[in-house]
């Protein structure tokens, strides 16, 4: 029995030295530990009605693995001015998730902006107001919550709702609101706030949870091995094209219920699909056959679609990309292409 614990003893020692030496090693080599980046911390706050909204009078800088924003908020919340509501202009109220936010661009290069100088500088018959109320990471039922919300409020001739069709799931699994971020619904169990920064792991117990997170902080050795871990698991099980059918049904219903909603009320609506690559930089089926779906919806519906497929799709046809490098949304020059389109919707 003795020489079972002394052997014991003796192997826990080697493994301890042996992932010191691989520790000082990869540190030598220019690993790192876990880089924790803070995502939305300390500019959301929880929402009875929408989750989350960002906080009101927010100046702040949002910084992430591929860009650095500043992100000035109004005092209802939202990446926009002050607002006026000018008795004598048409209101556009625009809503949606971070495409719409204008998130990795400066606030005047978004396409709601781009949208309001070029309704401004037109010489056209009325004046013309825009109210950004995207918020990041929303799903197409928050984002129409939010105007649901806001239209007493603005009494908005026009709603401009950017449905990104890439993440339709967020219907059944939206982000919601933990402890100062926003994290999907699924993932609530697994993340844990560690050294005043987010991060999700892979046990749901709390003991385990803090041994994980501690491993990750402070070890560059086991940061390199469990990442390759998870790259080659997400190899070997690339899941098969998602069939959206089901997500897009639901979306097509929530948008039909909406749209008779603010017709009522005298209002009109503009769709504005979003659309991304994945990441090989290819249009995902999934979101290809939503938008074509909704696209047959809207013209079914009388619907203004903001039909932007074919401008981005020509970009990638001639190699030139719509997106911000090692990131998805939209570059300065799609976000161009979007106001000119919804520019021409508004007129017709």
């Amino acid at each position: 029995m003795k020489n079972f614990f002394t052997n014991i003893g003796l192997s826990i020692a080697t493994f301890l030295i042996l992932f010191v030496f691989l520790e000082i090693l990869f540190r030598i080599l220019g690993f790192t530990t876990y880089q924790f980046h803070k995502n939305d911390s300390d500019f959301i706050q929880p929402d009875s009605l929408l989750n989350y909204k960002y906080v009101s009078n927010l100046d702040a800088e949002i910084t992430t693995d591929n860009y650095s924003i500043h992100v000035q908020t109004n005092t209802y919340g939202y990446r926009d001015d002050e607002w006026v509501l000018p008795s004598d202009h048409k209101k556009i109220l625009i809503v949606g998730n971070s495409f719409s936010v204008g998130f990795g661009l400066p606030v005047e290069q978004r396409w709601s902006n781009l949208l309001e100088k070029r309704l401004q500088n037109e010489d056209i018959t009325s004046s013309y107001s825009v109210f950004n109320a995207a918020v990041s990471g929303y799903s197409l039922e928050q984002a129409l919550n939010t105007a649901s919300y806001l239209a007493p409020k603005i009494e908005p001739d026009i709603i401009v709702v950017g449905v990104f069709l890439y993440g339709l799931n967020r219907l059944e699994n939206p982000f919601v609101y933990y402890k100062g971020y926003s994290v999907r619904k699924d993932k609530v169990e697994r993340a844990m706030i560690f050294d005043d920064e987010l991060i999700i792991l892979h046990f749901k117990n709390h003991s385990l949870k803090m041994a994980e997170a501690f491993f990750y902080h402070y070890s560059a050795f086991y940061n390199f091995v469990v990442q390759r871990l998870h790259n080659l698991k997400d190899r070997l099980s690339k899941p098969a094209p998602k069939d959206n059918t089901q997500l897009t049904e639901k979306a097509i219903s929530i948008l039909g219920d909406f749209n008779e909603q603010i017709q009522s009320e005298g209002r009109n609506l503009i769709i504005l699909p979003i659309i991304i690559h994945d990441n090989n930089k290819e249009y995902s089926l999934a979101s290809i056959n939503s938008y074509n779906s909704i696209k047959t919806f809207s013209r079914e519906n009388n619907i203004p679609f903001v039909d932007i497929y074919p401008s981005l799709k020509e970009k990638v046809t001639k190699g030139e990309n719509f997106w911000i490098e090692n990131d998805p949304h939209w570059d300065e020059e799609a976000n161009r292409i979007a106001s000119d389109l919804v520019f021409q919707e508004i007129l017709e």
